[in-house]
């Protein structure tokens, strides 16, 4: 399209791009695949406050949705009525918000820092491998300890 053409700003924000922003893109993505200039877009949203907050819940839709489903199965029964959803999803709504909202859904592995010097924990190590070692001779069967019993060679199957 042509460069400073005018857009119709109603028609491009209803009807192109809410269905975007309803299933999560970004104002660049959904700018990206409908064609649109993300600077046209952006001045819209700089200049009005209720454009941002419509955009902003319209991208926010699926993931309320995902954690409706999931409040409503932990609550079963006592779920209240606008969140019960029997045909819900709730191992890819839990998938959707791991993905989207990493913060609040990613498994994490925390990071402990202590203060064990670099001999200690060598000495440590050392410790593991003669405990690690004493396991492995513990578990050898001793040499002649089953040589009484012999296979019975007569009954083949």
């Amino acid at each position: 399209m042509a460069q400073g053409k005018e857009w119709d700003k109603q028609k491009v924000i209803y009807e192109v791009l809410k269905p975007l922003f309803k299933l999560g893109y970004s104002v660049r993505k959904a700018c990206m695949y409908a064609g649109i200039p993300q600077t046209t877009v952006d001045t819209w949203i700089q200049n009005d406050d209720t454009l941002r907050l419509e955009i902003n819940t319209w991208q926010n839709e699926v993931s309320i949705k995902a954690r409706k489903n999931l409040v409503a199965r932990v609550l079963g029964k006592d779920a209240p009525n606008d969140i019960k959803d029997e045909k819900a999803d709730v191992a890819l709504s839990h998938t959707w918000l791991r993905a989207r909202e990493k913060e609040d859904w990613a498994e994490r592995s925390e990071v402990v820092q202590s203060n064990v010097t670099y001999e200690e924990l060598k000495a440590m190590q050392e410790d593991n491998l003669k405990e690690a070692d004493k396991i492995v001779a513990s578990r050898k069967t001793k040499k002649g300890l089953y040589e009484h019993v012999k296979p019975d060679t007569k009954n083949k199957l």
